[in-house]
């Protein structure tokens, strides 16, 4: 195996488990639900947020790539850069910090030294975020140097340390190849036994040379932790329940309380993680499986486990858990460039500021809980505002893609193949349905999204090409309402041709029977308008009419609040009437009255209103390339901050199957990018016979995209 893939699954694998495990906190598990099943907080479409265990290994991630060496200072600088943040965010960016590292940093802002500000606390946060020096180690004797001095700014208490340094050699263990030869059945008691015999090391050198930096009168605990190990190798033939039973047992005695298996202890979660992992041979969907089923409080336990099989047998990582995962593509560049891989400028995104956001929406969602989360890789949030966008279908499966922008303004998919993954709740706040056409592959998701619809408040808009009105009421009509008429559902469908655009009104008050049209009227590309949003369409061509959407948003204006103290205004309703002017473009003729006074809305303008570029994004399946079709795409998808296109062929094996299927290659999709001049192209949509070989349209849509970051 690749080794940069043992990178790429320990990180990716520790925020996967970080995800499942924090959102399966507090609850009562069902054994018949799948890890994906469990997630309390999961975002719109069924995403996956990690906290701040993942946060902080990333950026552990990212001092140790940048400094080419462990540097506890640096790590502390990015945590309180990390940390920096409005009063409603105390801890900046980071989401559901621990007790122990909000003290840490309260330290490090106070002034305290990297080696002083740690808590004298046995927990789990830094055993949670040590993965990446393990994939750096060069040897063992360092490792053991720099897992206690990269612990020792949030943990001074050596058991916490020492469970640290138990999981960096694991992880150091596989990565060196120590462990390669050993029959399958005792390979997991040799690596335990090894990193008894580490810890046991790392123990006594923290009694030898860190005794004024760990916690004062630690000697009767200091050796707790190899303690814990050998327990757990005693209990790796044992079953669950009794094995857990024994290392909650011995962690209650050395511990001095009762505390359950996986309490956040490190004596405790850190000897269950490994246990879980050692018995189940490593294979990452086994282990998280268990751990949910076995107790509802996962925590950082499966933070651990995820980081540890990601890394042994990173292949064992579903891919349907993986595509979950939000920021999966930047969390996987960060791990190449930890391999030492070379990535392109540009592709690294501020990681600071794509948590910032995701955090606002977190705690918006913690206070108002229908209001989503941003989530996934695809999405953009600039400017702390945030827009979603997921592929549901994957790679080859019926077209599906969910957006939404972080206001609630905007939700709503394109094509209705695999709709079966979205949640009744995000289905009900989609107010926009965009229809390319109605082959079964774009169509049949139309029945869920109609069952979870039924009593709707808002409006459900449909778009699609000619005839898709009568389509859609021969497929309600094609029930029986009878006992629904109570209910509300009322679908405005808007049948888009090459210059017009129909709309018809359809209700359950009549059970569908009667469709009412308006009158049409022309479009030049814009089908539709919103006060934030305006809605392209362009007609191409796949043996029949077949839409091509996108959704843009016109540049926006927000106050500097800098500038507007500095000017000594007060801030009231004459800054909306500010913007108003400036998006009407009335600024010349407008006057405001600013408690008593009349300012011409021009010069303040200028001085505290900020532009910013709107955000775009196009959708392309299912079209032939001809010049004129190209000559459309293009124009539909110009300076795009997304592009969603299909690549279903590959150009050099299958070009003629493409065009007679009518469908793009992936060649052709890179060159509709760069002729597009987007920031970034996303490709799926694949066929069915590049499910084993994907990477031959993807390098091939690379090379034809130029220097456009490609995703896939």
């Amino acid at each position: 195996m690749n080794p940069i893939e043992k990178y790429i699954g320990c990180l990716v694998g520790l925020a996967v488990g970080d995800a499942f495990g924090t959102n399966a906190h507090g609850g009562n598990p069902d054994r018949s639900k799948a890890p994906s099943d469990h997630s309390l907080s999961r975002l719109p479409g069924g995403f996956l947020l990690y906290t701040s265990d993942t946060q902080r290994a990333l950026l552990l991630a990212e001092s140790l790539a940048e400094c080419g060496r462990p540097d506890p200072e640096d790590l502390c600088a990015r945590f309180l850069r990390m940390s920096e943040g409005p009063k409603h965010l105390p801890l900046g960016s980071f989401r559901r910090p621990g007790r122990n590292f909000r003290m840490s940093i309260d330290k490090l802002k106070a002034g305290w030294a990297w080696d002083q500000s740690g808590a004298d606390s046995p927990g789990m946060g830094a055993a949670a975020r040590i993965a990446p020096l393990g994939l750096v180690a060069t040897d063992r004797t360092e490792l053991i140097e720099q897992a206690t001095r990269l612990s020792l700014p949030t943990h001074r208490d050596p058991r916490a340390i020492a469970a640290a340094v138990a999981v960096a050699f694991l992880i150091f263990d596989e990565i060196s190849g120590q462990s390669r030869g050993e029959q399958d059945e005792t390979v997991a008691s040799v690596r335990l036994r090894r990193t008894i015999e580490t810890v046991l090391e790392a123990e006594n050198r923290m009694d030898r040379d860190y005794r004024n930096r760990i916690t004062l009168d630690s000697a009767p605990f200091l050796h707790q932790m190899s303690e814990m190990l050998q327990v757990v190798e005693t209990c790796l033939d044992l079953d669950r329940e009794r094995a857990l039973e024994q290392i909650a047992g011995r962690a209650s005695e050395l511990f001095g309380a009762p505390v359950s298996a996986s309490a956040g202890l490190s004596l405790a979660g850190v000897s269950s993680a490994i246990w879980f992992v050692s018995s189940r041979a490593f294979d990452f969907e086994a282990a998280i499986t268990e751990i949910l089923h076995a107790r509802a409080d996962a925590g950082s336990v499966t933070t651990i486990a995820g980081a540890l099989c990601g890394c042994i047998r990173p292949d064992t990582i579903p891919v349907a858990w993986k595509d979950l995962l939000i920021n999966v593509d930047q969390i996987i560049l960060r791990a190449k460039r930890l391999a030492g891989v070379e990535i392109p400028p540009g592709l690294l995104r501020d990681l600071r500021q794509f948590e910032r956001a995701c955090t606002e929406q977190f705690h918006l969602r913690r206070k108002v809980h229908r209001t989503p989360l941003r989530a996934y890789s695809e999405a953009t949030a600039e400017n702390d505002r945030v827009f979603g966008v997921r592929v549901i279908s994957g790679r080859s499966g019926d077209p599906c893609v969910f957006f939404f922008d972080g206001n609630l303004d905007l939700c709503g998919l394109f094509d209705l193949g695999r709709t079966f993954p979205l949640r009744p709740p995000d289905i009900r706040r989609m107010n926009y349905l965009f229809v390319t056409h109605s082959h079964i592959d774009h169509f049949i998701g139309f029945d869920h999204i109609l069952r979870h619809s039924l009593n709707r408040p808002n409006l459900l808009h449909v778009f699609g090409p000619p005839h898709i009105a009568a389509q859609v009421q021969h497929r309600l009509r094609s029930y029986i309402w009878n006992l629904r008429r109570s209910l509300r559902l009322d679908i405005r469908i808007h049948e888009i041709d090459e210059s017009a655009v129909t709309i018809s009104n359809i209700s359950m008050q009549t059970a569908f029977a009667r469709r009412e049209e308006e009158a049409s009227h022309p479009h030049h590309g814009v089908i539709f308008e919103t006060e934030r949003f305006l809605f392209r369409a362009a007609t191409l061509r796949h043996g029949m009419p077949c839409l091509g959407y996108a959704i843009e948003e016109p540049a926006f204006v927000r106050v500097d609040k800098d500038r507007l103290e500095s000017s000594g205004l007060c801030p009231g309703p004459w800054l909306n009437a500010l913007k108003t002017a400036w998006r009407s473009g009335t600024l010349d003729t407008t006057t405001l009255d600013i408690r008593g006074k009349e300012y011409p809305a021009r010069p303040l303008a200028q001085d505290l209103l900020v532009e910013y570029p709107g955000r775009k994004v196009a959708y392309v399946v299912d079209t032939v390339f001809t010049d004129e079709t190209r000559a459309r795409i293009v124009e539909l998808a110009r300076h795009a901050d997304l592009f969603l296109c299909e690549a279903a062929f590959s150009q050099q094996l299958d070009a003629e199957q493409a065009k007679r299927k009518f469908h793009l290659t992936a060649f052709q999709a890179g060159t509709l990018a760069r002729e597009a001049d987007v920031k970034r192209l996303h490709i799926f949509h694949f066929s069915r016979r590049y499910q084993t070989r994907p990477m031959i349209l993807i390098r091939e849509a690379r090379q034809a995209a130029g220097g456009i970051e490609v995703t896939y």
